[in-house]
């Protein structure tokens, strides 16, 4: 947003409402991971081959794309201001340190999401438990995440754990008694999108914009924000559903090359950040368009270009590619 010249600083409430509804994504990421983990891996659940696929296609491709970012602090001989006279001073503190500033970035879901994996036997158990038992888990863990809210520090991966943990358990309770959830709300999705903008107005009246953050233990209000992002994963969830047998090409590449948008997306923004303040200019804007339609221009822009890079890395190195953008 800060990029397509919009200034968060001096919105309009409906600047706010559309802010509030646009944000937050990471609560659809980590219920899709939850569904996705009881509808494909709980049947059949194998502990050690989880993490071994996980390993492979998550964390493979993580360090690969961080190495970049990692190279210029090894060589870096004046990274540190205390004498370097041996390899921990000289590589693992500034390695260590180069990690959790990449955690600022997106980087930092990849260590919460692996903490997500380590804990799958816990996620079993839920799954196994009666439904009057998950709601009341689900109740308690919802309350907890509300008055904790997301970390200011994005390195607080712990924080992160306990606070998406109910998102993820919600995505395993929603694959469990889906077609319970597909009968009660077959054609009265529009209730929980309603639901959503209301809280998302709610919100931009009170004057506030996008994601509830804090420390762990002050206290600052009931995060309503996660309650948002939950009915708009079942709404998405209820609506989509419609569509399941139906074969979309263009969201098929997209679903396909999901992940290596993920990872290659800081660098662009990177590209392009640079590229901002060499031109010494506030935002992207070549074609002189209003704000927020520069925003869609460069959210589709970017997502093309990293679309045909992927491919072409595809083409390029076939059998290697999943390991290094993973796509």
């Amino acid at each position: 947003m800060q990029i397509a010249g919009i200034d968060l600083t001096k919105l309009s409430i409906f600047e706010k409402i559309i802010v509030n509804l646009i944000s937050g994504g990471t609560t659809l990421f980590v219920f899709i991971s939850g569904f996705l983990f009881h509808h494909i891996y709980f049947s059949k659940f194998d502990y050690l081959k989880f993490l071994k696929s996980k390993f492979k296609n998550v964390l493979i491709p993580f360090i690969f794309m961080t190495l970049p970012f990692i190279f210029p602090t090894i060589y870096n001989v004046n990274y540190l201001s205390i004498e370097q006279v041996g390899i921990i001073e000289k590589y693992v503190y500034p390695i260590m340190h180069t990690y959790l500033s990449l955690m600022q970035l997106s980087y930092w879901y990849i260590p919460f999401i692996t903490i997500m994996f380590l804990l799958s036997p816990l996620h079993v158990i839920f799954a196994k438990t009666n439904k009057r038992t998950q709601i009341t888990v689900l109740i308690t863990l919802l309350f907890i995440s509300a008055i904790i809210h997301r970390p200011i520090d994005k390195t607080y991966f712990l924080h992160s754990v306990i606070y998406f943990l109910p998102v993820y358990l919600i995505g395993i309770f929603c694959s469990i008694h889906k077609e319970r959830i597909y009968q009660l709300l077959e054609d009265k999705e529009i209730f929980l999108l309603l639901i959503v903008i209301f809280i998302s107005t709610l919100n931009a009246v009170n004057g506030h914009v996008g994601n509830f953050i804090k420390n762990f233990f002050a206290l600052n209000g009931f995060d309503t924000f996660l309650f948002a992002k939950l009915f708009l994963c079942i709404f998405f969830m209820v609506f989509l559903h419609r569509f399941e047998k139906t074969q979309i090409k263009i969201l098929e590449y997209i679903a396909a090359v999901s992940f290596s948008i993920y990872f290659l997306h800081e660098y662009l923004l990177n590209i392009t950040r640079k590229y901002v303040n060499y031109m010494n200019q506030d935002s992207l804007n070549l074609l002189s368009l209003p704000p927020w339609i520069n925003l869609i221009f460069i959210v589709i822009s970017f997502a093309l270009l990293i679309t045909l890079f992927a491919l072409f890395i595809k083409k390029l190195i076939p059998k290697y590619s999943k390991y290094l953008i993973g796509y």
